[in-house]
C-alpha cells in the first residue's frame, strides 16, 4: 500500500454515521458528532427516523442528515413497519422538526 494511501486512511475527513443498527438509540452520538466536527471532519447521520425526539434534540448536527422511510407517507411506512415506535410517524407530519434547514451544514449552537 502507498504510504500516501496509509496516511489517508488514519486522517478521514468525512463519517458516515449509520452503525450496525439505529444510530440515534447510541446514547453518545451527539459526542461522537463533537469530536468529529472539532477534527474538522463531516459527519453525514443515516437514520430510519424512529427516534424523531431524539433529532429534535440532537446538538450538534450533523453536516447531512439521511432518512430512510419505509414508504412515502405515514400510513404506508406504518403499514410495511408495523412495530415502529408511535412517535416515529412524526418525520411525516412536522419533518421541519427533526431537520436541519437544507445547506445548514454543521451546527454548534444549542436549539431553543
Amino acid at each position: 500500500m502507498p504510504r500516501e494511501k496509509f496516511e489517508e486512511a488514519w486522517n478521514p475527513n468525512q463519517v458516515a454515521i449509520s452503525l450496525s443498527g439505529e444510530p440515534t438509540m447510541y446514547k453518545f452520538l451527539a459526542d461522537l458528532l463533537l469530536e468529529c466536527h472539532k477534527r474538522g471532519i463531516r459527519t453525514f447521520l443515516v437514520t430510519n427516523g424512529t427516534s424523531p425526539a431524539v433529532l429534535e434534540r440532537l446538538d450538534p448536527l450533523p453536516y447531512q442528515l439521511y432518512v430512510t422511510v419505509a414508504g412515502p407517507n405515514e400510513d404506508v411506512s406504518t403499514a410495511f413497519a408495523p412495530r415502529r415506535p408511535p412517535d416515529s410517524g412524526r418525520i411525516f407530519r412536522k419533518p421541519s422538526s427533526c431537520c436541519p434547514p437544507s445547506g445548514a451544514g454543521p451546527s454548534y449552537a444549542t436549539r431553543s
